[in-house]
């Protein structure tokens, strides 16, 4: 029930058979060989839209093609009258400056956009290596760090202990994947203020932002 807006994506490709389409949002199921998938693309995006409260459908036939239908609730403005943003009005507006840090180039630019669409001044790095490197020389230009955890060169939970090495009490957000290595312990012996599993949305990991900034330092 209610209004949605319908995002629809076809294709003309070879099309699914039944049992195929049954699975497709199962975790790890891919039909690709192992070193061309991680069957995690599609469960991610269906864990995505459900956290906005809505919905895929698939319709898909041998040697056809197959369409994707999603569909998201329209937002109802709260109060028309008031001069606030829904995200001033929800608390998740903000203007601090935030280095990101993301070896995935279309996982960076998209954080980045969201992030700036909230009010934040982004600091976008691809090297988590040249982020340190950046932050050693200019540890003030900064009010909180986001990090993933599995990048080349130095891990986001290197960059975290890094960052403590160097004295600072920066709140730290790792944002990661299922990883068994990071308990509780790893976390707090890391520095990390916060660890955040993905997927993550926008207005979840504002929230989380806005909560790690408020929070008292101490260090």
């Amino acid at each position: 029930p209610g209004n949605y807006i319908l995002l629809e994506i076809t294709d003309t490709g070879h099309g699914m058979e039944e049992k195929t389409r049954d699975r497709i949002f199962d975790p790890y199921f891919t039909t690709k060989k192992i070193t061309q998938g991680t069957g995690l693309g599609l469960s991610v995006v269906d864990g995505i839209v459900k956290k906005h409260d809505g919905c895929i459908s698939v319709l898909s036939q041998l040697d056809r093609g197959t369409t994707f239908q999603v569909y998201f609730p329209v937002a109802q403005i709260q109060n028309e009258n008031s001069s606030e943003t829904p995200l001033q009005a929800n608390g998740i507006y903000g203007t601090e400056n935030i280095m990101l840090v993301e070896d995935e180039e279309d996982v960076l630019s998209s954080t980045q956009a969201i992030l700036e669409s909230m009010g934040y001044r982004i600091w976008p790095f691809l090297d988590s290596v040249l982020a340190i490197r950046t932050f050693e020389k200019q540890p003030d230009a900064f009010d909180l760090v986001i990090t993933d955890m599995t990048m080349p060169k130095m891990t986001g939970k290197e960059l975290c202990q890094r960052v403590r090495e160097l004295g600072s009490d920066i709140p730290i957000i790792l944002c990661s994947g299922f990883n068994p290595d990071l308990t509780t312990g790893a976390i707090q012996q890391a520095g990390i203020s916060r660890a955040v599993q993905k997927p993550v949305t926008g207005r979840d990991l504002a929230r989380i932002i806005r909560e790690e900034l408020g929070r008292p330092k101490s260090r």
